[in-house]
């Protein structure tokens, strides 16, 4: 027996026989519901439904001794053999048994085109306190409009030192940030305390509930695993950001709705915003990329608004450019919406954004690194995904068809 793929509404239609089994994927119900999308297997023998079970996105089916994988792809209705089921409606599939294919039939989802259907980002409750990293805590702290420059580069000192600067006095912390200290006392008052000791007493709070005593601190090991190290914190913290995915799925919607989407990246942030221009392509039909400052950048910018864009995606990492500020700038001033990454949570290119998302990057070898930054990315592209997943099976599957025609990639 073999059971032949098809695609629901929009596509083909309807089902096909295979000798005399035939398997529908109809709603799982909500308990049943794993990562966002629950589905039923119902097996069709002979016209008549003999069985079925719950099953996730992603899993694997079994008839007789052969397995499937399952993924959903449209919705629409679930077609039997004697025609569309009544009652059910929802993600729909019948996926092959074997070679995983059907003569005349719908492709196979290519690895990334499941992936865009089995990943999507699910909203969620804000993460306890507890749960929330020291750096977030401390630009909620710190987040003031008012802020002087150097009461800012206090702030970002801190945020970036919380460990050691929450144990130093007024006068260490003056002399390692290059202020004095009537500065840091009146940084205290701005930030809602009645003085240095009050702040450094918060900032200890912070610092030790955000200790595990985990094993990269008990061993930090050599320079090369100590860099390891720093960036898997940069993770950690992220993962605590995202526990309230909210906002990313938010501005990953509005990304994916501004047509033509621009990505700015000058200088060492040119990396970033190529690899996230270069994954949009794939599901977001106008996408340009800016990687020149300068009057270059201000001309595409204003271009990019003058053809209906809405949203430009920036990046901004150390050293910080004074061209992605100028363009930043022009953005906001065309009348442009921008979200930002970077690894501050305060400065000058902050205070112009729309929405930032504040990653940390590593920074113990002679050149950064962007692991979180890269996560980041993902997880936006991922949103994009999600915000208009009919367009994104698409173009993933004009891609893919591309892509086999003139053999963009090696066989695995």
């Amino acid at each position: 027996m073999r059971l032949l793929e098809g695609l629901a509404q929009g596509t083909a239609g309807t089902a096909r026989r295979a000798g005399s089994v035939l398997l529908a994927l109809a709603p799982a119900p909500a308990e049943n519901v794993v990562g966002g999308v629950g589905l039923r297997p119902v097996l069709f023998r002979d016209g008549h439904d003999v069985g079925s079970s719950s099953v996730s996105a992603g899993s694997s089916v079994t008839a007789g001794s052969r397995a499937t994988r399952c993924y959903p792809r449209r919705r629409g209705p679930v077609t039997g053999p004697g025609g569309p089921v009544a009652g059910r409606r929802g993600w729909a599939m019948l996926t092959s048994v074997g070679d995983m294919g059907d003569e005349g039939g719908a492709p196979v989802p290519s690895p990334q085109q499941a992936r865009a259907q089995a990943s999507a980002i699910t909203s969620g409750r804000a993460a306890p306190e507890s749960e929330i990293s020291p750096t977030s805590r401390l630009r909620t702290l710190f987040d003031r409009p008012r802020l002087s420059p150097g009461q800012r580069r206090i702030a970002q000192y801190l945020i970036e030192h919380l460990t050691e600067a929450a144990f130093l006095s007024i006068t260490d912390l003056a002399d390692r940030v290059g202020v004095s200290q009537p500065s840091v006392t009146r940084f205290a008052s701005a930030v809602g305390f009645s003085g240095y000791p009050a702040l450094r007493e918060q900032l200890q709070a912070i610092a030790l509930g955000g200790r595990g005593g985990s094993a990269a601190e008990e061993y930090r090991g050599n320079e090369l695993q100590a860099a390891v190290d720093a960036e898997i914190e940069n993770l950690e913290n992220l993962r605590r950001d995202f526990a309230d995915a909210d906002r990313v799925i938010d501005v990953g919607r509005k990304l994916a709705a501004s047509a033509p989407l621009t990505v700015l990246g000058l200088r060492i942030s040119v990396s970033l915003a190529e690899y996230f221009a270069y994954a949009a392509r794939r599901v977001h039909p106008d996408v340009r990329l800016v990687t020149r400052g300068g009057t270059v950048a201000y001309d595409a910018l204003l271009q990019s608004r003058e053809a209906g864009g809405t949203w430009v995606l920036a990046f901004s990492m150390p050293r910080h450019a004074h061209e992605t500020l100028g363009a930043v700038r022009v953005a906001r001033g065309a009348g442009l919406k921008v979200a930002l990454i970077t690894d501050l949570a305060l400065g000058p290119v902050v205070d112009e954004a729309d929405v930032t998302f504040a990653t940390g990057t590593g920074s113990r070898l002679v050149f950064d690194s962007y692991a979180a930054p890269g996560v980041m990315c993902a997880a936006l592209l991922q949103a994009m995904t999600d915000a208009d997943p009919e367009r994104t099976q698409a173009r993933l599957e004009e891609y893919e068809q591309v892509a086999d025609q003139h053999q963009f990639f090696l066989r695995d």
